[in-house]
């Protein structure tokens, strides 16, 4: 008996190294078409990766991606609706067993947001993407935003937006985003 309890507790301690150790090894990068269509199915809206996408499955299953692009309503005036240095997705395990994605946090580095009224009044979202993905938090490091009118001019126009707390991030960027935070706190 005393044998059995240790092969198993053995091979849970190997499943888990596997957990963690094995994503690593994964191109994620191959992905990104399939990351894209589900994005593209959850908003209407195109979603480009320029950089690399990783992934991990511990201590929570986490969505990393870099130069990220997320296109404009049809006609926009720009091609883009939103650029993104960075996001760091925290997906919770559970939903994900019922087919859909909540993340637990999302984290926007130096995300550039240009909303058109034009292209809102003609685009809108595609309806039913509440049903298929959620978050709980979003956090914005170095973001800008503008608001243009229908004649194309911007409005409104905000810099060094930032929100939110570095729970959840790791190493050295987890300090650089925390600086960052605390700094656009300042202004």
């Amino acid at each position: 008996m005393r044998l059995l309890l240790i092969v198993l507790a053995g091979l849970a301690v190997l499943a888990i190294a596997a957990l963690a150790v094995v994503p690593r090894f994964i191109d994620w990068n191959r992905f990104k078409p399939e990351i894209a269509a589900f994005a593209e199915r959850a908003t209407g809206r195109q979603l480009t990766i320029d950089g690399d996408v990783a992934f991990s499955l511990l201590p929570t299953p986490t969505l990393s991606a870099a130069g990220v692009r997320l296109g404009d309503a049809p006609g926009g005036a720009q091609p883009d609706l939103m650029r993104l240095k960075s996001l760091d997705a925290r997906i919770a395990f559970g939903p994900l067993l019922g087919g859909r994605v909540v993340a637990e946090s999302i984290v926007l580095v130096e995300p550039s947001l240009v909303i058109e009224q034009a292209a809102a009044a003609r685009g809108g979202w595609s309806a039913g993407w509440q049903d298929r993905l959620g978050f709980d938090r979003i956090i914005v490091v170095d973001g800008s935003a503008e608001w243009r009118g229908a004649d194309g001019v911007p409005k409104i126009h905000s810099r060094n937006l930032g929100s939110g707390t570095g729970r959840g991030m790791k190493g050295v960027e987890k300090r650089r985003r925390a600086a960052a935070l605390q700094d656009a706190s300042r202004s």
